[in-house]
Parts: structure tokens; sequence; C-alpha cells
């Protein structure tokens, strides 16, 4: 095929953080929340898994592992699938949707202090 160019697109892991705020006042997100956004999630398109880091000041933050083509379209479906688990759980409709980023990670080239 010359002069045509074919292009597949990679699917690549991404880890996206979505960060929460309390939508009800007194909120509490639940210790089983990344089992329930699993049990919800598990199939949906992307989705890989799910964790949540309940001691992040101001508020939790879920990491959802997805599959996508982009950075961009992970950040999409980790939104969708976060609107996704809270619509379907009612233990986390207390918490309402922020963002959802990629977080930047630095990596030092030179181990710190005696750290390997």
């Amino acid at each position: 095929m010359h002069g045509q160019f074919e292009c597949e697109l990679t699917i690549m892991m991404y880890l996206v953080h979505v960060y929460l705020r309390p939508s009800a006042l007194n909120a509490v997100l639940p210790d089983e929340a990344a089992a329930a956004i699993t049990d919800s999630c598990r199939g949906q398109d992307g989705f890989e898994h799910a964790s949540v880091h309940i001691g992040v000041p101001p508020y939790p933050v879920v990491g959802l592992y997805v599959r996508a083509v982009s950075l961009e379209a992970a950040e999409e479906a980790a939104a969708a699938l976060w609107r996704h688990a809270s619509s379907v759980h009612e233990s986390l409709g207390g918490w309402e949707l922020v963002r959802a980023e990629v977080p930047i990670l630095r990596f030092e080239s030179e181990p710190r202090d005696g750290l390997v």
C-alpha cells in the first residue's frame, strides 16, 4: 500500500487518580469502597483495578487502573467509571468527582541517601 499509512492503536495501562469531595455533610467513604468500585466496574470497558487512598488530605483519592489508547481517553474512562460506580453503590453516592487525571511522577536518576 504505497502512499497509505496503516495506524494500529496501542492500548496501554494508565493509573488515573480520581479526586473526590463530599456532596453530603458527614460523608464517609466506606472501607469496602475499592471492592464496591471493582464489583460495579468489572467488565466495563478498560477497567482493570481499583484502589482507594483514604488518608489523602483533604479528601479520599481513588486510583483506577484503566486500559486506553491515550492518556486523555484513560482520564475520560476513569471519570465515567467513577460516575457509574457511585450511581450503582449507594455507599459511594455521597462523593462527587472533582477531577480524574493521570499523576505526573518524578523519578530520581540517582538514589538518595542510601535509598535504592
